[in-house]
């Protein structure tokens, strides 16, 4: 199971998950809870809980925004909550979506993405409660979102008026969303997923961080792992020496290559703060006072 590997890649060994119990057919239903305590977690009851939340979508209050196409029902869903406690929704049981542009299956990784380095994160001891509080906050929107434009291309295949993604592209519903939450630290920049946008890749905060090769043969995308990664060109000493001095795991790597700074939206003495996830959690486009740095830190782990 995905979300349970990345969980293990977290250092989250005993995380409560739960598998199924939902329409027969739809698959890859889970649920995952935390327990109440810092140990392991209480398992007793997770089959029940799950048939309340996971199973169950009136417990979570599923909107519907899809159409009967013919004489199939292929819903377009978003859960009106991801989380209640605990119990945070993952994959089919938070949404689902008609099979135009295979959407659900990338937005299930997504999901577990989002929430595995944070649950390792506040595990690890590394993090406060409330980074969980952002799953929700940003998963949630995608989830809407994709079912509005994934329920409209569907129903454009069967009448056949015209391309199937005549809103955001297949690109950007899969890639090109961008979080907004109490995690990500803005800098005043243009929405990044507007209505009818294509997939254009750019280091805007909460938005994915671009792909670029590295002299080691590596991608920028190999970098993020398990640890927050703070991005510099060689001119961007004050940000580095400013890393050093946090009190939680953060990696930092020096990119040399030319190309770096204007792929990201930088000049050669910025930085970027990217999450385990490869989300941008913050951006200085040019040298800044140390404090910004800390400050965006301790946003992007609150």
């Amino acid at each position: 199971m995905w979300l349970a590997e990345q969980l293990l890649d977290h250092g989250v060994a005993e995380p409560g998950l739960v598998a199924g119990g939902g329409p027969a057919t739809f698959d890859d239903q889970c649920a995952v809870d935390l327990g109440q305590d810092e140990g392991l977690v209480d398992r007793e009851g997770l089959v029940d809980r799950e048939r309340q939340v996971g199973g169950d979508r009136r417990q979570v209050g599923l909107e519907r925004v899809g159409a009967v196409v013919e004489d199939a029902a292929y819903a377009a869903q978003s859960a009106t909550r991801y989380a209640e406690g605990p119990v945070f929704l993952v994959g089919d049981a938070a949404h689902r979506f008609p099979p135009a542009g295979a959407t659900g299956m990338s937005a299930a990784m997504h999901d577990a993405h989002n929430l595995a380095w944070k649950i390792g994160m506040v595990a690890r001891g590394h993090a406060g409660p409330g980074l969980l509080d952002t799953y929700e906050a940003e998963r949630a929107p995608v989830g809407r979102r994709t079912a509005a434009e994934t329920a409209a291309a569907w129903t454009r295949i069967f009448a056949g008026t015209g391309e199937p993604f005549a809103g955001r592209s297949l690109a950007q519903l899969d890639m090109g969303y961008q979080y907004a939450s109490a995690a990500v630290t803005g800098d005043g920049g243009p929405d990044a997923d507007p209505p009818g946008a294509d997939y254009i890749p750019g280091a805007a905060p909460g938005c994915r961080a671009p792909h670029l090769w590295l002299d080691s043969g590596r991608s920028t995308i190999d970098l993020f792992d398990r640890d927050p990664v703070l991005l510099t060109a060689p001119a961007g000493g004050t940000w580095r020496e400013a890393a050093a001095a946090f009190g939680v795991p953060l990696t930092t790597v020096t990119i040399g290559q030319p190309a770096w700074p204007a792929l990201y939206g930088v000049a050669p003495d910025g930085a970027v703060l990217v999450r385990p996830d490869g989300h941008v959690a913050w951006r200085a486009r040019a040298a800044g006072p140390a404090g910004d740095l800390a400050a965006a830190a301790r946003r992007a782990l609150s």
